[in-house]
């Protein structure tokens, strides 16, 4: 999941049509910090650095109350 400049962007494969699908982020401590949901047939995801504090953050993939992938991120302070 790279970051570019201010941006985190996530990339995955869009599942059947009619799964619901958000990513959910927590920080080091596993406190929610962020949710973000997907549109059907959205393939890309870009957040702005700002919405996420400095440090280490996991993205975790939930379709259809799942969970399916989780990445690592670390997110850089300006």
């Amino acid at each position: 999941m790279p970051s570019i400049g201010d941006q985190v962007q996530l990339t995955f494969d869009t599942p059947r049509a009619g799964q619901r699908m958000m990513v959910l982020f927590h920080d080091a401590l596993g406190q929610l910090v962020a949710t973000e949901s997907i549109r059907p047939g959205q393939q890309r995801l870009v957040i702005g650095e700002g919405r996420l504090a400095p440090g280490l953050v996991f993205a975790t993939l939930v379709v259809d109350g799942q969970e399916r992938a989780t990445r690592r991120l670390v997110i850089s302070g300006h």
